[in-house]
């Protein structure tokens, strides 16, 4: 969804996004894989949780956040959003609440105040929503 936000709004996504993707998940990885040119392949560890453990240390390490996007999703979007939280407290958080999901939980209860934005739960129009939010931060 994000790449076609952003081709829409003229924004070269290869130059805001870099996929990670654990070689655990190898054999299932989407077919939109070939619209990104930057994706880091990180080692299968041989059991899941351990290769997403040291997937998400190297999404972390490797690169330095000023906003993160958390859409949709299962547990592993919360376990995302308390490690960026964690690693950038200063960063901007936009957690997809209309998308329902993980992203729905992580509003409801990991979000104070004022982070609390509305649209977040109700604009699904997400090329507004990105550019209003999120623009200035990249």
């Amino acid at each position: 969804m994000i790449y076609y936000v952003m081709e829409r709004m003229g924004l070269n996504i290869q130059e805001h996004l870099t996929l990670y993707q654990s070689l655990f998940f190898e054999k299932d990885f989407p077919q939109d894989n070939n619209r990104f040119e930057n994706i880091v392949f990180t080692e299968n560890k041989g059991n899941l949780n351990e290769s997403l453990f040291h997937m998400r240390g190297r999404m972390m390490k490797e690169n330095k956040f000023s906003a993160g996007v958390f859409i949709g999703g299962m547990d592993g979007v919360e376990i995302e959003f308390k490690l960026f939280s964690k690693t950038y407290p200063q960063a901007l958080v936009l957690p997809i609440a209309s998308t329902g999901a993980a992203s729905k939980i992580v509003f409801d209860e990991y979000l104070t105040g004022n982070q609390k934005n509305n649209r977040l739960v109700t604009d699904y129009g997400y090329m507004s929503l990105f550019q209003d939010l999120l623009m200035a931060k990249i």
